[in-house]
């Protein structure tokens, strides 16, 4: 997971609050509204990737959709367009926005808009898989909790991280650093964790 750095509600979406006057997330259909602001949020705050995966987004392939973290039919109606509740979210069938749904608990989710997700989670390089920093405690709640609402260790996501483990057991440093360079590149902070740990 990512931890996405919100700037300010861009004037868009401020105009188009105040002219519109929306009062249900069915009113941003009319227009292109949506695809304004999943553009904004992957370029300006995500970096083209989806907080909860780490995989990069095609934009050109509508690979995305605008993710409520605190979801709006699942408890949280009133922040149907509140922008720091908002990310743009891969479109994948078992994880991330997908496997959560409108499950949220406000004690346990890792928030990736309000706290830094690598504060709890990191790598077993062994397997792929993202496991809690902490064997304990209330971190480790929220990293296991998180992990398992959003699948983050789905087996797909899991064989992807093994491949990009492989690859970086060959790179010598100067390589990685190309490597990192990538702006393809999927999985960052698990590349990042590695340098940091093992180079």
């Amino acid at each position: 997971m990512l931890k996405v750095n919100k700037q300010d509600e861009p004037d868009f979406f401020k105009k188009f609050k105040k002219i519109e006057k929306p009062t249900s997330w069915n009113d941003y259909n009319k227009f292109k509204i949506k695809t304004d602001l999943k553009k904004f949020m992957l370029e300006n705050e995500q970096d083209g990737y989806c907080p909860y995966c780490e995989q990069k987004i095609d934009f050109s392939k509508e690979e995305s959709h605008i993710e409520h973290i605190k979801p709006r039919n699942g408890g949280y109606p009133e922040l149907f367009q509140t922008y720091d509740n908002m990310i743009t979210c891969c479109n994948e069938k078992y994880t991330c926005g997908n496997a959560k749904k409108d499950k949220y608990d406000n004690r346990l989710f890792i928030n990736p808009v309000e706290e830094n997700p690598e504060e709890y989670i990191y790598y077993d390089i062994m397997n792929g898989k993202i496991i809690p920093k902490y064997l304990d405690g209330i971190e480790y709640e929220k990293a296991r909790y998180t992990i398992e609402l959003l699948n983050l260790n789905n087996i797909k996501l899991v064989e992807l991280r093994k491949r990009i483990i492989e690859v970086m057991g060959y790179l010598n440093k100067d390589d990685l650093e190309i490597y990192i360079q990538n702006k393809d590149i999927n999985f960052i902070s698990l590349v990042k964790y590695i340098r940091e740990e093992y180079f």
